[in-house]
């Protein structure tokens, strides 16, 4: 990301990795809760309630894992991000139609 320019990176922490690079735009896409559940729970075939306690135990872990490595209280952090998009209420198409406006790129 240094380096490099038209890069797409994926992952929990790019937005904090990118916190001091201005050049970079950076996007959260995020789901409630219960979508995410919903979705692992018919990826998996496993149960909601299943789906919905491995879900937040998988959040906890990457908080306390992120927390000890990096000393960051929550890479999820709003502050991070140039834009956050909620993939709940639009579909790929939409969300990579406003990634595109967002950052001037149509």
């Amino acid at each position: 990301m240094l380096e490099k320019s038209k890069l797409i990176v994926e992952g929990r922490m790019s937005g904090w990795l990118s916190r001091e690079m201005p050049h970079v735009f950076s996007v959260w896409c995020f789901a409630p809760p219960k979508t995410r559940s919903a979705r692992y729970a018919a990826r998996e075939s496993i149960s909601k309630a299943k789906a919905s306690t491995t879900v937040s135990e998988r959040d906890e872990a990457d908080l306390a894992k992120f927390s000890a490595l990096y000393g960051i209280k929550d890479y999820r952090n709003a502050e991070f991000y140039d834009l956050l998009l909620n993939t709940s209420i639009r579909n790929p198409k939409e969300l990579a139609l406003d990634i595109c406006q967002h950052a001037m790129l149509i």
